[in-house]
């Protein structure tokens, strides 16, 4: 048998050779740092940019949970309004108290009941309603008839006979 033949005759009888695969050279935990993960500096500055980012969303949130509890109060006073209104348009008289129209253990958003006054009480010589008075004694859950006052400033009010509703500072 020739040479050849039998090189020829190895090479198509045996198994195919795979080669050999390159694996990465692996490094010991004692031989240094691993350079997966974050380094000290980075950390520190991802954690700066996320306070950076919170000292800025807190104050905003807050603005924003303020300025709710506002229109949340607004809202409810309007509809205590509209049965107030109805009440009369029913009945030709004012009720004489939240109680009358169910009511009475209504809360504003700052845990206070809401005031109601049937005969509307004088405030710097001019009248806040000639109807009714109606609102919420605020942040503080304190009220005075003045409503520009200290106390007073932060109430939601009702005034000129349901024309305007907004702070007492405002008014």
């Amino acid at each position: 048998m020739p040479k050849d033949q039998i090189i020829e005759d190895q090479v198509s009888t045996s198994t195919p050779m795979s080669l050999p695969t390159h694996r990465p050279k692996q490094r010991s935990w004692c031989a240094g740092f691993s350079s997966a993960g974050f380094t000290l500096v980075e950390l520190i500055m991802v954690t700066g940019i996320i306070g950076a980012l919170a000292a800025l969303a807190v104050p905003a949130y807050n603005n924003f949970v303020v300025s709710a509890k506002y229109t949340r109060a607004k809202q409810e006073i309007r509809l205590l309004e509209t049965e107030i209104s109805g009440y009369f348009l029913e009945n030709e008289n004012y009720p004489a108290g939240l109680n009358t129209i169910g009511r009475d253990s209504m809360r504003d958003p700052w845990g206070n009941l809401y005031q109601y006054r049937q005969s509307p009480e004088r405030m710097d010589a001019a009248l806040l309603n000639n109807d009714f008075d109606l609102f919420s004694m605020g942040t503080d859950g304190a009220t005075d008839i003045d409503v520009k006052s200290a106390t007073g400033k932060d109430d939601v009010v009702r005034g000129a006979d349901g024309g305007y509703l907004g702070l007492g500072e405002d008014w």
